[in-house]
């Protein structure tokens, strides 16, 4: 018996059953029960390619999906992700017209000024012109007309499969449900050109002192439906034509640096640096494209990725071990004897292995087999990191066979670890992990209160022990406290003993130096009089 439910818009969940029986694609409807068994068909083509053309087909929604699908190698087979890739968001252009009249609706009296001239781009949600506003030449992304609802009422339908699927699914690495939570997330951020406008001044800030250039935003012309920006003279990287082999070279050191800055330094990177998405400006600089889906990289998991690096290149496979492990999501245990051993199996390939010679991406594929053989859940942004990561290796390499990707890494790596261990990190790192300790002490006596009322009916003699621990959380509390001044104290006389004759020195001894031993000396004197305090009244 099928059981389908009573759709906002039934025609289009009748289309997507009859796009699956076109291209041969049934069996998974009848997995789900949404279609009755049928006889088996002679197919020609592939499962990956067939589905590529049915989301191609599909449109909008269904292409979107196809592409953040195709980078998750972790998440469907490697075929599908190579197939998958080649989607293409191309959709016939809406007229100049209606364009001219959402940017009329969305910017009110402002949009009489926008003068839209040639159309350079159209994809499903939106299409890019270049316009004029009072004589200065700008591009304008303007949202597809009636893209939004579409695009909902799809997603209502993608939620509905999702939910099948996961139902009649044994395996639980793989969850359609978040799949699709994920896609959801992705997809509003790109609907709003609000978001992507925030993403393209923070790359901008990024990037001022840098050889790449990024547009400026010109927020009175930009909603969250039109998207005005700076306009940048020059040609995409896939159409400039014969370049000199120094340029060429020139230009992959320029794209490699970008992404590895972006990365270890900014912690927030372009998502898809493909060809498509480089601009080559008319004086020779570099341009970025295209801001829709940017990755982001929290501290932890920068940490992580440096750690990795270096460990990599020192061959040094506990410790790779131990940082993938960090970066795991999921809730299954990890047996970390067996993954560090298909780790170490894996990098011996690299023993007594130049660096030049050393595959990034070949690396970072690796790590997506392992993480899936040993059942973990890397973080979704460390998965675009490796397309983006993956996709730049690329197109140096296309640019120059005998770029080397890791060496250019190398400068930011270090920068990132000479920073993670200056007094000034090292000084935040423990005051950070102190609060998270002090944190932990001040709720235990609540956590507790809570377990004591649950079991105060059976055991009355157990009334005492919160009093108890009360007394003893203080004592934490205030040994904690001690304990965290005291590393604050020595990593200030460790720092002015470093620091004794650098910068301007007054009687031998840096101005610098002096101040780190006059707030050691002030912080000492606190925590004497605190003890001191303590001892009297207790």
């Amino acid at each position: 018996m099928l059981d389908i439910p009573n759709f906002s818009d039934i025609k289009r969940f009748n289309q997507i059953i009859n796009c699956a029986g076109k291209y041969g694609l049934v069996h998974y409807l009848e997995h789900m029960h949404l279609k009755k068994p049928t006889a088996i068909t002679t197919r020609k083509e592939t499962d990956p390619v067939l589905l590529r053309k049915m989301l191609e087909e599909l449109g909008g929604t269904f292409v979107k999906l196809g592409q953040l699908l195709s980078l998750r190698p972790d998440l469907i087979p490697k075929e599908y992700c190579a197939e998958l890739s080649k989607l293409q968001d191309k959709v016939k252009p809406f007229a100049k017209k209606q364009a001219q009249e959402i940017i009329q609706k969305e910017l009110g009296p402002a949009g009489k000024v926008v003068e839209l001239e040639e159309l350079v781009a159209s994809a499903s949600i939106g299409q890019v012109y270049v316009a004029h506003i009072k004589g200065k030449k700008v591009a304008v992304k303007v949202q597809r007309p009636g893209i939004k609802k579409d695009m909902e009422a799809d997603m209502e339908i993608l939620y509905f499969l999702a939910k099948r699927m996961k139902s009649r699914m044994q395996s639980s690495i793989v969850d359609p449900v978040g799949i699709f939570n994920e896609f959801k997330l992705y997809t509003d951020k790109e609907l709003d050109y609000v978001n992507e406008a925030k993403n393209i001044e923070q790359f901008y800030a990024n990037h001022i002192h840098t050889p790449i250039i990024v547009p400026h935003v010109l927020w009175p012309f930009t909603t969250s439906k039109v998207l005005t920006m700076q306009y940048i003279e020059g040609k995409k990287l896939s159409e400039v034509g014969r370049l000199t082999v120094r340029h060429k070279k020139e230009i992959a050191q320029v794209i490699a640096s970008m992404m590895f800055k972006q990365i270890f330094i900014d912690g927030l990177f372009h998502a898809d640096p493909h060809p498509g998405n480089i601009l080559l400006e008319s004086r020779g600089k570099i341009a970025l494209l295209d801001y829709g889906i940017v990755g982001q990289i929290d501290e932890d998991l920068r940490n992580s990725l440096i750690g990795i690096f270096t460990s990599v290149i020192t061959k040094d496979t506990r410790s790779v071990t131990k940082y993938f492990v960090r970066m795991n999501m999921g809730q299954t245990p990890i047996n970390t004897r067996l993954f560090h051993k298909d780790v170490a199996k894996y990098f011996m390939k690299y023993y007594d292995t130049p660096l030049k010679y050393y595959n990034l991406s070949d690396i970072f594929n690796e790590s997506v087999k392992l993480a899936k053989t040993h059942d973990m859940s890397l973080p979704s942004d460390y998965m675009l990191l490796i397309k983006a990561v993956i996709t730049t290796e690329s197109v140096c390499a296309q640019l120059d066979p005998s770029f080397n990707f890791v060496e250019t890494a190398k400068p930011f790596a270090k920068k990132l670890l000479k920073k993670r261990r200056s007094i000034l990190y090292f000084g935040k790192d423990v005051v950070d992990k102190g609060f998270k300790i002090k944190n932990f002490v001040e709720d235990l006596p609540d956590k507790f209160d809570s377990f004591m009322y649950e079991i105060q009916i059976g055991d009355s003699h157990l009334e005492n022990l919160s009093q108890d621990l009360e007394r003893l959380k203080n004592e934490i509390d205030f040994n904690t406290s001690r304990l965290i001044m005291g590393i604050v104290i020595s990593a200030l006389v460790i720092g002015a003993a470093l620091t004794i004759q650098a910068g301007k020195l007054v009687g031998g001894i840096s101005v610098v130096s002096l101040s780190m031993l006059l707030v050691a000396l002030l912080l000492t004197l606190d925590l004497v009089f605190h003890s001191v305090h303590k001892k009297i009244k207790g």
